[in-house]
């Protein structure tokens, strides 16, 4: 398993868009000390957003295949 940490767009009905704003983390823990010694917040990409969308920061957990695990939306 690794962990990357993504910036996403998202309406009501789906992620509109995503990039990658770190990536490879062993664990989620590295994942969250990353965003807290950065200060990443979903403010940085509201500027990206349309009237009907929000910006959230997410650690997106891969399996070893690259496919995603699970999503965890950081508040």
């Amino acid at each position: 398993m690794y962990y990357d940490v993504i910036a996403s767009i998202c309406n009501e009905n789906r992620r509109t868009d995503s990039h990658l704003v770190c990536g490879g983390f062993k664990t989620e823990d590295e994942a969250m000390e990353y965003i807290d010694s950065h200060n990443i917040s979903e403010v940085d990409y509201y500027r990206y957003c349309r009237d009907d969308e929000t910006a959230y920061i997410e650690i997106e957990e891969h399996n070893e295949d690259g496919t995603v695990a699970e999503v965890i939306t950081i508040d």
